[in-house]
């Protein structure tokens, strides 16, 4: 599942357990600065082999929002 994928993600990368990270945390709650946001999509554009389009990557917030944003092109490479 992708926000399963998302979420292990997130924790590597903040070495923190991955039960600290859910669906409902926003990278402020999780100490998620631009720099380390950037690695994380940057990431997930390479495990996923997708392309996060800018305008996109600057209105992700939360976790929530990193599924959401991420789903249509995940799905697109799907179909």
């Amino acid at each position: 599942m992708l926000h399963e994928k998302v979420m292990s993600l997130i924790a590597a990368q903040k070495q923190i357990p991955r039960e600290c990270v859910t669906l409902d945390s926003t990278f402020e709650e999780l100490g998620v600065d631009s720099l380390t946001g950037i690695v994380i999509l940057s990431s997930l554009e390479d495990e996923l082999n997708i392309t996060i389009p800018d305008a996109v990557a600057r209105e992700i917030r939360s976790v929530r929002e990193t599924v959401e944003k991420l789903e249509p092109h995940v799905l697109g490479m799907m179909g």
